[in-house]
């Protein structure tokens, strides 16, 4: 009987392994595109904290119909063509509590017209930090939110911006991506 268990239980953990490795692998699959690279689209990035889900989408009709959605506080978007217009189209919040009594919870659709945030993607190739954002809310008994742009003081900027890269690569990592987010990186700790 115990080893029909031990059995069992081996069998139970292999098969769960292997379908999370799946599902990791499936999870970042599109990020392995060899299509879009960085001579040719624009990987965009930033941060909504108390966020733990967030959909972006494209909102210039001149380009190809996008929508992305992002998992955590840090959103890094699949390469996007150059030009295009990205618009934050819905966000869900982690619940914060004001007192025992009162809590509330970010749960958001926005059109290209109400939306909090806007991002003009460069022309130009490359990687672009959209900055990062926290969302408030509007009044105690409100279900309007705004977003505080100023979230960290300017001069943490830079380190904001690196930290958002160290998570973009590991949506990068083993592509020609992640060479590129390297040289950001450095380029960025090198600043004054």
């Amino acid at each position: 009987m115990k080893k029909n268990n031990l059995l069992l239980s081996a069998v139970v953990f292999v098969a769960v392994s292997l379908f999370s490795g799946c599902l990791l692998t499936t999870n970042l699959a599109p990020y392995r595109s060899t299509e879009l690279t960085p001579e040719n689209s624009v990987v965009i990035y930033g941060g909504i904290y108390d966020s733990y889900e967030q959909v972006w989408a494209n909102d210039n009709p001149n380009l190809s119909s996008d929508k992305q959605k992002g998992k955590e506080e840090i959103f890094v978007s699949l390469p996007v063509e150059c030009g295009s217009k990205y618009y934050l189209a819905g966000v869900k919040g982690h619940p914060a509590s004001y007192s025992s009594t009162f809590s509330y919870s970010i749960n958001s659709e926005f059109d290209a017209g109400s939306s909090p945030l806007l991002v003009e993607v460069p022309k130009e190739p490359g990687l672009y930090f959209f900055g990062t954002y926290k969302f408030k809310v509007s009044g105690i008994f409100s279900s309007k939110y705004s977003i505080i742009s100023a979230f960290v003081r300017p001069s943490d900027l830079r380190k904001e911006n690196i930290y958002c890269l160290k998570e973009a690569k590991k949506y990068y990592k083993g592509t020609v991506w992640e060479a590129y987010i390297d040289q950001e990186i450095q380029r960025l700790k090198n600043e004054k």
